[in-house]
């Protein structure tokens, strides 16, 4: 299980927020690191 935005996934969840993800892929490509307010 995998915490995102407050709740509760299974890590093999289906995303329907591309936004989202894209937001995510980007800012680990440019940091190299998630925030933490992205994860919580």
């Amino acid at each position: 299980m995998i915490y995102m935005q407050g709740e509760c996934f299974a890590s093999s969840s289906t995303v329907r927020n591309f936004e989202l993800v894209v937001y995510a892929f980007t800012e680990f490509l440019t940091t190299g690191n998630l925030s933490d307010e992205l994860l919580s």
